[in-house]
């Protein structure tokens, strides 16, 4: 049986994503997909939260205006880290 010291160094950072980025990331679909009554939470699966996210203008150019600004960050860091690599 071959030894694979790699995985476990590694193992403790994929325990630790897992926790705390993966699992509430997770939860938060999970209840985005759930319906709201006020404060509380009714079960079952519809995408009216969806729906009425996108029917405002200003939800709407707020998701635009963040994907806009992530997009100029990744293509600055490309061109600014590829030559230093």
């Amino acid at each position: 049986m071959r030894r694979r010291p790699g995985l476990a160094l590694a193992a403790p950072a994929l325990v630790w994503t897992g926790l705390f980025f993966l699992v509430p990331l997770g939860v938060m679909t999970v209840s985005s997909f759930g319906q709201k009554l006020g404060a509380q939470t009714l079960p079952g699966w519809t995408l009216a939260n969806y729906a009425k996210f996108l029917e405002k203008p200003y939800f709407y150019q707020a998701l635009l205006n963040s994907l806009e600004v992530t997009a100029l960050t990744t293509v600055l860091s490309v061109l600014l880290a590829y030559p230093l690599a």
